[in-house]
């Protein structure tokens, strides 16, 4: 051979080593949108005409779009556990938000732990959702850097230096700001700058377009759809395609675009309460219709991949064994990973062979799909359906009737997977209608271990076809309608425990509220969050307690605090509709928080031009007549308000009754058409004195056979020597006032009356969300604001730390709840606030929630474990803390109160005094506020209420605030309160 030519060949030779040499693995780029709509992008053809994503259009005409991506759940974590790992993540039990977002296993290899050895730099940016803990960080698990949240699925978009819910960098929270967006966008900019020598993976996961929904509002300002919410979910959306914009032309100033594979996805279904458009798929988040689990899909790799579409069946799980072909990086095992590397099929070098692709939520939120070729069978707890997607992709026509071979083929395709995959880590059994584990392990599965876990609970169903569907073998429950629960808030006042279904003595006839704990959660050991009506109402609607609010006998938060948001105001800003009646609120005038309600009911015209006093009892209310009407205040001119009164009234005038009226004004607001979800609040003052009432309550009971609560002649001896004398004071004042006279019988009477009064008008709610469309989708909580002593520690009234005033009816029902369970877990009132924020997926309020949420609790109540509460007194220092076996009481420097309530749940004997017991006491008061709030400064209705028409605000000194005078309709003929009974 010519040795010019070898010369030649040798060097040509060499040098394509060279170059083959200095060839580095290709970038890979994962971003993911959040909640994204399926038709909320302009590469999707039905996109609405206000959609603004020019970027993301641009990068489509570069890359593959795959018309049949899908994801592996149907909400956030659970998905991005799928992604992270290639498996389906019921492998690991997580068959849940709640069970996903609380930790995905650290023996799971994920995603940057295969990169890692071929010399890749990692990155993480935006939401983690596989963990709420530094533990659980993304930095622990192979990402060289970290720069998002952990929590759960939402945070806020503009406050980024929040010490309750920080931004990582690393494992080290830090302060930021701006909006939460472009700060992930510019950081994605800078990684790829310092990087463009290496080859890296970022992995860039917005929690744009989850809510809440917040977006600078000159964005919020290009958009005019006619809906608010709509305009500011696009704001969202076009601020991520900008931030996508910027990297794309990064990587492309950077000279990495052309040895970059990307993908683009979003976590699961637009939700359609969000106003998210799923066209032309049906339903959307929380669902396994197509609108749930297909989400827009592009994959771009420049000179690899032909820029076009494919109708191939990919999924997210596919992704990272993708990614791994891509690097020339050795998958494990061929039965590691669930999905496939899809680029021979996006690349038209093999045809696609039908797949078989599957989703399961577990049985409690009851959802579960298969689809294997065009075909499609989606289950929910109730029925089954079974769709053609090559026909219908709007799974309009359900063809289960007319095909039950196909159906059967399918379902037991999903039973052959489900048999490979692990049972739930909450427990229970893997789909609805399949049995839970027993002590024997599944063959080829470990039960998980049970551990408690921050959820998103919601469960949600498309009613609008739901008749055509098969039914399944299993017990029915309704499913619920595909946006977020909507929330039917019931307040009494002043009830105490002696609700039936607490199985108390006295034994109030209480069967409305007994149904709805047999429907729900009846929490045994539930606390109020304030002594009285003030600042337990004060606590429940700001979140806080007193200790930090200083509403330790006012109601006032949101005058001296307007920072905090109140319940109501997350509710809106979630867009739900907010209605509201009746006595939520302390019922002075002026003690209403107003802000966030889009109707709040008011009687008459007075109330609304009267600082929106309630005025229960009032001129035009019935009273009982002779006035007043029991033999404690007989005879007697009343110059306060109407204590230890009560007496029936006519039943034909049950209608006139304030609480009556405001019932059915709820009952009203059940029977209209809402198109948003609601939150419904409705109060009532029943049983508060006066217990008045119409005749036939007071006719449930024999007034010979009314029994007594425990009560102990000498109970006040063992308290501290201060307190000791206070109650005695209080008990000579009033109960033995009762008993001089023979009437504790006679006042019991008159409350167990009004309680049953009480749960004639919750029937009548009740009843009305039953018989509405509503029914199926709709958290039931029914609460009271404290409870009431009858004689117990000699006391009549609430204002005390002992079981009597603390313990309370607190029950819900509904999505989310699992049916007929008692817990004796430890809860109180605030809870409330954080478990709907969990629950509804509402934005996390400006101030931090000093509750609990009992979100898991709610599905599982074996799960929960005892925690210590706290109740705040009247006074800066003083409080009880409770727990299941104990309360322990702390008067500041006046002394100090000790109970075993296990074993004296009457609280008759005070253990303090015991040196026993130190470790206890001092173990419990671990739990009191290391510093408690100053009172919050007294308002004065006449100097400092100012009224407005039919508004009102507080100001100091320029009250204009005129009270009706006192309704006090005395009658001629009163009688001697010496009258015999």
């Amino acid at each position: 051979m010519n040795i010019k030519l070898l010369f030649l060949l040798f060097v040509g030779t060499a040098i394509g080593h060279v170059f083959a040499a200095e060839v580095k693995p290709p970038n890979i780029v994962l971003i993911v949108a959040d909640d994204l709509g399926y038709a909320d992008v302009l590469f999707n053809p039905q996109h609405p005409p206000e959609i603004s994503t020019p970027h993301l259009d641009a990068l489509a005409k570069e890359s593959v779009i795959c018309r049949q991506g899908y994801v592996s759940g149907h909400v956030c974590s659970p998905t991005r556990a799928g992604l992270m790992t290639g498996r389906y993540q019921q492998r690991m039990g997580l068959y849940t938000g709640g069970e996903a977002g609380s930790g995905l296993p650290m023996s799971e290899m994920i995603f940057p732990q295969f990169l890692s050895p071929a010399g890749y730099i990692s990155c993480q940016l935006g939401k983690w959702h596989l963990g709420p803990t530094p533990q659980w960080s993304p930095a622990l698990r192979g990402f060289d850097e970290v720069f998002g949240f952990l929590g759960r699925g939402a945070h806020d978009y503009f406050k980024l230096n929040d010490p309750s819910d920080p931004i990582y960098r690393g494992t080290q929270p830090v302060q930021e700001s701006g909006y939460l967006t472009d700060r992930l966008g510019e950081e994605a900019v800078s990684f790829i700058q310092r990087h463009d020598a290496d080859p890296f993976f970022l992995y860039l996961a917005f929690n744009a377009v989850h809510a809440p929904l917040q977006a600078p509002a000159d964005e919020v300002a290009k958009f005019d759809t006619g809906n608010p919410d709509r305009n500011t979910l696009l704001a969202m959306g076009k601020r991520m395609d900008d931030a996508i914009g910027n990297i794309v032309a990064t990587l492309k100033q950077e000279s990495v675009w052309d040895n970059t594979l990307l993908f683009f996805i979003s976590d699961n279904g637009g939700p359609l309460a969000q106003t998210a458009n799923n066209t032309p798929l049906r339903g959307g988040k929380h669902q396994d219709y197509e609108g749930g689990v297909r989400v827009p899909f592009l994959v771009c790799w420049p000179g690899k991949l032909t820029p076009g579409e494919s109708q191939a069946v990919v999924s997210s799980l596919d992704i990272l064994p993708t990614a791994l072909a891509a690097a020339d990086i050795a998958s494990p095992e061929k039965s590691s990973f669930d999905g496939i590397n899809i680029l021979p099929i996006l690349r038209g070098e093999t045809t696609p062979t039908p797949r078989d692709l599957f989703w399961c939520a577990g049985a409690e939120e009851g959802w579960w799909a298969v689809r294997s070729g065009d075909w499609k069978v989606v289950g929910d707890k109730q029925r089954v359906g079974l769709f053609d997607l090559s026909q219908d992709v709007s799974e309009k026509q359900d063809l289960a009737q007319q095909m039950p071979e196909k159906l059967a083929e399918l379902t037991a395709l999903h039973d052959s997977w489900l048999e490979e995959m692990a049972y739930p880590m909450k427990g229970g059994a893997k789909r609805y209608g399949m049995p839970a584990p027993l002590d024997k392990k599944a063959k080829g599965t470990k039960k998980p271990k049970k551990r408690k876990a921050s959820s998103d609970p919601s469960v949600s169903a498309d009613g609008d076809v739901r008749d055509a569907f098969v039914a399944l073998p299993a017990k029915p429950q309704k499913a619920a309608s595909s946006r977020p629960p909507n929330v039917l808030f019931l307040a009494v006042d002043d009830m105490n425990d002696w609700i039936g279904c607490l199985e108390t003595t006295p034994h109030a006839i209480t069967p409305n509220i007994d149904a709805l704990a047999a429907r729900g959660v009846n929490f045994t050991n539930a606390h109020t969050a304030g002594v009285f009506c003030a600042p337990s109402r004060a606590a429940i609607f700001s979140g806080q307690y007193a200790s930090t609010t200083g509403c330790y006998t006012s109601p006032n938060y949101f005058v001296h605090h307007p920072e905090i948001e109140s319940l109501q105001t997350s509710f809106a800003k979630a867009g739900y509709t907010t209605l509201g009646a009746g006595k939520l609120y302390h019922h002075p005038a002026g003690a209403i928080d107003q802000r966030g309600w889009a109707e709040f009911f008011l009687r008459n015209q007075f109330q609304r031009e009267g600082g929106w006093a309630l005025e229960s009892w009032s001129s035009d209310t019935p009273v009982p007549q002779p006035f007043p009407a029991s033999i404690y205040n007989r005879g007697k001119q009343i110059t306060g308000g109407l204590f230890l009164e009560w007496g029936p009234i006519p039943n034909e005038r049950e209608e006139e009754m304030a609480d009556t009226i405001r019932i059915n004004w709820a009952v009203e607001q059940l029977k209209q058409k809402h198109d948003k979800p609601f939150f419904l609040a409705c109060g009532i003052y029943a049983p508060h004195f006066p217990n008045y009432c119409p005749q036939k309550y007071f006719d449930m009971y024999d007034p010979d056979q009314i029994p007594l609560p425990p009560m102990k002649d000498d109970d006040l001896e063992d308290l501290p020597p201060k307190v000791r004398r206070q109650k005695e004071n209080r008990r000579r004042a009033h109960h033995d006032k009762l008993v001089e006279i023979d009437a504790v019988d006679d006042a019991i009477h008159g409350y167990l009356a009004c309680m049953s009064y009480a749960d004639a008008m919750m029937g009548r709610v009740l009843d009305a969300l039953e018989s509405s469309p509503y029914a199926d989708n709709t958290i039931v909580v029914f609460w009271s604001d404290h409870g009431y002593h009858h004689g117990e520690k000699g006391d009549w009234g609430k204002h005390t730390l002992w079981e009597r005033t603390s313990n309370v009816p607190f029950i819900w029902a509904g999505p989310g709840v699992t049916q007929g369970q008692k817990s004796d877990v430890t809860v109180s009132l605030i809870d409330m606030y954080p478990t709907l924020v969990e629950m509804c997926e509402l934005p996390r309020p400006s101030q931090t929630l000093e509750g609990e949420s009992l979100a898991e609790t709610l599905i599982d109540p074996t799960m929960a474990s005892d925690r210590n509460v706290l109740l705040p007194y009247m006074t800066p220092g003083e409080f009880a803390i409770i727990n299941r076996d104990w309360r322990y009481i702390r008067y500041g420097d006046d002394g100090e109160e000790l109970y075993n309530v296990r074993e004296d749940p009457n609280e008759w004997n005070n253990l303090a005094s015991d040196p026993q017991y130190t470790d206890i006491m001092a173990e419990l008061s671990r739990s009191a506020p290391q510093s408690f709030a100053a009172p919050e400064p007294k308002l004065n209705e006449r100097k400092d209420l100012v009224v407005e028409g039919e508004t009102f605000r507080w100001q100091q000194g320029k009250g204009n605030y005129v009270p009706h005078p006192k309704y006090l309709p005395y009658n001629a003929a009163v009688a001697s309160p010496t009258e015999q009974k």
